[in-house]
């Protein structure tokens, strides 16, 4: 293990900006969240091994330096952080001395901010619109939980246009609703490109999510059941009562598993290998609900949407119930306990 990391060369760095941070800045935050104890030095001879040596000037994926940090070392060597060292899938090091080399960096770090929890909706056309977001707002200092109320806000607004019922107010409201999904991806990616993590926010964003949903699933299940359709009003009540045993279930498990962690991502539903789950868990993630509600809004069959909805609140009670019945709660992510995470702050 790895327990010391040295940035050799110049203070150039200092003013040269990639992803809302200057270079050198961002070299010292990436090492210290790899656990690694950070000395300065203008060359090479204070440097005793074994260690991680970075050259200023360079930009670098954040998973390289934690892998480095866990690698066994023989002897007191030093390992070289460089553009041409070996890397792992989808790492990178490059130079960030010239505007074409930041702009190429900052092209490198917006495409790592793709997280193995996204789903298929997020993945394909979510991601993409939030890091172009996330690009734009940068430079304004705009901080993760800042955009996360932003997010709720065009959420709130979809939940009280949909509240009002019928066809135009139904079709505002999944759109302001699949806006807020996709805002939503904008300050987990602001918070890992400045290195602004915390609890608080990770609870901010998690809350804010919860209530959201539950809010637009009974605003259209009301606004249905105005229009006439009884069975709507009784499932959303259904649903409602549903939301709070899972949320009561999901949230002990965050203060009591997960250490008080905000973040639901580091918990473990359900069993067997997750990767066989993909095709089905992202059918019943929040952003492929969201386009799904807009979708369906546009012919007029949100109803249909809606009934899923309940089906998977529904749902998501009775595999809390169970997890917690039979295996005592659900388990932690292998790299939950000591991972970053997408805490906001």
């Amino acid at each position: 293990m790895i327990t010391r990391a040295y940035i050799v060369g110049a203070d150039a760095s200092d003013s040269e900006i990639v992803g809302g941070l200057s270079v050198r800045a961002r070299q010292i935050l990436s090492l210290r969240d790899a656990g690694l104890e950070v000395v300065q030095t203008a060359d090479d001879r204070s440097i005793n091994g074994p260690a991680i040596v970075a050259r200023a000037g360079l930009v670098w994926h954040t998973a390289l330096v934690k892998r480095l940090a866990r690698m066994p070392i023989d002897g007191g060597a030093a390992v070289e952080i460089s553009p041409e060292m070996a890397l792992g899938p989808d790492e990178f090091v490059v130079p960030a001395r010239t505007v074409d080399e930041r702009r190429a960096a900052m092209a490198l770090l917006l495409r790592s901010l793709d997280k193995p929890t996204d789903g298929l909706a997020s993945r394909h056309l979510h991601r993409p619109i939030s890091r172009r977001i996330t690009r734009l707002v940068l430079p304004y200092g705009v901080t993760p939980n800042a955009m996360t109320i932003v997010a709720s806000l065009f959420g709130f607004a979809g939940v009280a246009a949909a509240y009002r019922g019928g066809y135009a107010n139904l079709l505002a409201g999944a759109a302001l609703f699949w806006i807020q999904n996709v805002l939503d991806g904008c300050d987990g990616e602001i918070a890992r490109l400045k290195y602004l993590r915390s609890r608080a926010g990770e609870w901010l964003d998690q809350v804010l999510d919860d209530v959201l949903n539950i809010a637009f699933l009974a605003a259209v299940g009301f606004a249905l059941a105005r229009d006439g359709s009884r069975i709507a009003w009784w499932l959303t009540w259904i649903a409602v009562a549903s939301q709070a045993i899972h949320l009561a279930g999901l949230y002990a498990a965050l203060l009591f598993r997960a250490g008080g962690r905000g973040s639901v991502a580091v918990l473990r539903w359900w069993v067997g290998d997750p990767d066989e789950k993909k095709t089905l868990g992202d059918l019943t993630r929040r952003d492929v609900l969201s386009l799904a509600y807009l979708v369906f809004a546009v012919p007029g069959l949100i109803g249909l949407i809606f009934a899923f909805h309940v089906v998977l609140t529904v749902g998501a009670a009775i595999v809390t119930t169970v997890q917690w019945i039979v295996w005592g709660g659900p388990g932690i992510q292998a790299d939950g306990a000591g991972r970053a995470g997408e805490a906001t702050a």
